[in-house]
């Protein structure tokens, strides 16, 4: 099968160590990789800043980058659930009937990393010992994807989602909401 890595713009821009080192893991449990040099950005700030005219032709750019690979490895959860959570409807906006077909298409074989190792290779471990007590955080995208928690969330911390809390924090909870701060309040 051919496996392509989107390192996506963030990692590349701000955390390179992110992509070499899930080029390393996927390498060492040998899946051999394709990386497309003319890989961009998700589009993720445009979905959710309303420029859908933009953010679909990040996804006709995603599509044409990816469409030859069988999975698409992505090592960040917002930026691997955008396609399944958005493209569709980046590309019903502009009316592309055509793109979203192709969307449908490749959606399904877009995994974030982590899914990708505990779903599909069905890694449990990899040898590593780690003596100390650590905290695990569920990220709000894993927690509320459609399927819920699954792979390492369910194997190693015997978690469901119903075990995770759905509240705000106490920073969120004091800060203003802005559906109810006035225009005029805002410097």
């Amino acid at each position: 099968m051919r496996t392509a890595l989107f390192v996506t713009f963030q990692n590349d821009a701000l955390f390179p160590a992110t992509g070499q080192a899930t080029v390393k893991l996927l390498r060492r449990l040998g899946v051999e990789l394709g990386f497309p040099t003319t890989q961009s950005c998700c589009g993720q700030m445009h979905y959710n800043t309303g420029y859908r005219t933009e953010t679909a032709k990040l996804v006709r750019h995603f599509v044409e980058v990816f469409g030859a690979y069988d999975r698409i490895i992505v090592p960040s959860a917002s930026c691997g659930g955008l396609p399944s959570e958005a493209y569709a409807a980046a590309a019903e906006s502009v009316g592309d009937d055509d793109l979203l077909a192709e969307v449908g298409a490749i959606t399904p074989r877009v995994y974030e990393v982590t899914r990708f190792l505990t779903d599909i290779l069905d890694v449990e471990g990899m040898g590593a010992y780690f003596p100390h007590r650590v905290t695990h955080h569920p990220t709000c995208v894993p927690r509320s994807s459609a399927s819920g928690p699954t792979g390492c969330y369910g194997r190693y911390w015997a978690s469901t989602s119903s075990s995770y809390p759905r509240r705000r924090s106490a920073a969120a909870s004091a800060a203003p909401s802005r559906s109810r701060t006035a225009p005029s309040s805002v410097p």
